[in-house]
């Protein structure tokens, strides 16, 4: 069985404006980056895009083909809704819950706690946890206080103030006797804060999964023309005009926004790196013990890797889909007895040769294909290597 998958990749891109670095006035400049030759000598500044921006349309790609199972989708809540702040309960029910989560990763630094009603029965005092779709309704009982009357200071005696309100709590669980007991620290009622301490105060609630993807940035190739001439991407400031709405009156409808927008051309190339052994699999806790899920889920984070291939990501699609077309692509499948090391990247000249040298020594236990003139045994286009790793796993 695979368990890592290595990729590197050079792209010639035309027209694209693929990671913008903010706006000044009406100018929105295109991000520009510092680089040096292979001999340590600096560059100019070039056009580059940020492996975050690689690893957010990676992202992407996933959950658009996972949105296609429709209800049987494995996505979190935040996750369907393209939203990036992840927040699952623990690692392995974050696995087990959504694909993205799994694969990409996240981090949570809440403090532990729910909402509840504040309920009083006989000298008994409980929080009932408000009931979900996927939670049924719970009873909690608060540690009970020691005195008799009223303590001002005391949130056990504070929590019979807020019988039947809605009041969120942030506490320590434990386990008395068989019996889920929460050790209050403070309580938020629907009427404003109401803090109330007793003893420390709850430990924050840290949860991170690294991400089984990596991606470097998309960087220009280093090399020369065959003129002699350093290849540097060249960028360009357009004009644009924005016309004013229908409505409005006659100056306004005649008027024009001006802004400025810059796009780049040129040969890039990146490196990305796929943990699939580690899809499915978290550091604590059984995680997925389906393997047909397990190898879906690495099929998923394989297949979207092919749009990244082939050009499909970046900013302003819309109206600026780079002209893209794949120069050479060398992908690397390898089991967890044999790990395959990160490729050279093909931004120096003899980035992809070196890496193919270096997968040959390692030997049995490592499959390896190419795309691209030049290079060893290429297939006939991208989509047959992808085929081939998608068989293998």
């Amino acid at each position: 069985m695979a368990d890592y998958l290595s990729v590197a990749a050079k792209l010639v891109l035309n027209v694209h404006d693929l990671n913008n670095e903010g706006s000044v006035g009406q100018s929105l400049d295109i991000r520009q980056i510092r680089m040096v030759d292979e001999n340590g000598s600096p560059l100019p500044e070039m056009p580059a895009v940020s492996g975050r921006m690689m690893k957010h349309w990676h992202l992407a790609h996933m959950l658009t083909q996972e949105l296609t199972k429709g209800a049987e989708a494995k996505l979190c809540d935040q996750c369907e809704v393209w939203e990036p702040e992840r927040k699952p309960q623990d690692e392995n029910n974050g696995i087990k819950a959504c694909v993205i989560c799994d694969t990409h990763g996240f981090l949570c630094t809440d403090k532990p706690g729910f909402t509840a009603i504040a309920e009083v029965s006989d000298n008994d005092l409980f929080l009932k946890r408000e009931a979900s779709e996927d939670k049924p309704e719970e009873r909690i009982e608060v540690i009970a206080c020691p005195h008799k009357e009223f303590d001002e200071n005391c949130p056990t005696c504070a929590l019979r103030n807020l019988q039947d309100k809605k009041v969120k709590v942030t506490g320590e669980f434990s386990e008395e006797e068989g019996v889920k007991s929460i050790k209050v620290s403070f309580i938020q009622s629907g009427r404003g804060k109401a803090k109330i301490e007793k003893g420390i105060s709850p430990k924050g609630l840290s949860l991170r999964r690294a991400s089984c993807v990596n991606f470097s940035w998309l960087l220009p190739v280093l090399g020369q023309s065959d003129q002699g001439e350093m290849l540097v991407p060249q960028a360009k400031q357009v004009i644009h005009s924005r016309v004013a709405p229908a409505a409005g009156s006659d100056e306004e409808k005649s008027s024009q926004m001006i802004f400025y927008k810059s796009y780049a051309s040129g040969i890039y190339a990146f490196v990305a790196y796929i943990d699939l052994g580690r899809i499915g699999k978290p550091l604590r806790g059984e995680g997925i013990t389906n393997h047909e899920e397990i190898e879906r889920r690495q099929k998923l984070a394989v297949q979207s890797l092919l749009p990244i291939v082939t050009g499909a990501f970046g900013a302003s699609q819309s109206h600026a889909l780079p002209h893209a077309r794949c120069l050479g692509l060398l992908a690397a499948l390898s089991t967890a007895e044999r790990p395959v090391p990160n490729l050279i990247s093909p931004i120096y000249s003899k980035g992809f040769e070196e890496s193919i040298a270096l997968l040959k020594a390692l030997g049995d236990g490592v499959s390896w294909w190419t795309f691209g003139e030049g290079l060893e045994d290429a297939k006939g286009n991208v989509q047959e290597v992808f085929d081939e790793i998608l068989e293998k796993l």
